[in-house]
């Protein structure tokens, strides 16, 4: 039997590294997408089979981004096709202690995020993809998480 470790190490060995940049870009470009104000109200928690799921701070605010809904989801749809993103999922995540949202949802949030631009300019000058020092800490993370709950 494998263990947990070895599993997820075999899982992000399959993984087209050139989506996991693309990933980390629209986490990072979130103020842009959103807009300044919506932004710092809300984060992109999970992108999971086509669905972002974003964590909002207060119910009011969850209704602004509510109604924006539409156009966020043409922004990035627009600027990252290859994601192939369908639907926006909004949580409250008002009193929810940070250590829970970071179980659930920290393992795919990078910590450094690059400046936002559009997929087609860094697709065009993309150097050859590695994987972000933090990105292999936050596995290791994982992976001992895993462990733990599997013990």
């Amino acid at each position: 039997m494998k263990r947990a470790r070895e599993l997820v190490e075999q899982l992000f060995q399959n993984i087209n590294h050139e989506d996991m940049k693309i990933y980390g870009r629209i986490f990072s470009s979130w103020t842009d997408i959103a807009g300044t104000d919506l932004a710092a109200h809300s984060r992109i928690l999970e992108i999971d089979r086509g669905i972002v799921f974003v964590g909002v701070d207060h119910p009011g605010w969850m209704q602004m981004i509510s109604m924006r809904k539409a156009h966020i989801l043409s922004c990035i749809k627009k600027q990252y096709p290859s994601l192939d993103i369908r639907d926006l999922r909004f949580l409250l995540i008002d009193g929810v202690p940070e250590e829970e949202i970071q179980k659930r949802f920290g393992a795919l949030q990078p910590e450094n995020p690059e400046p936002a631009q559009q997929e087609q300019a860094q697709n065009e000058e993309a150097p050859e993809p590695h994987p972000p020092e933090d990105f292999k800490k936050k596995l290791e993370k994982l992976g001992k998480s895993i462990e733990k709950k599997w013990k």
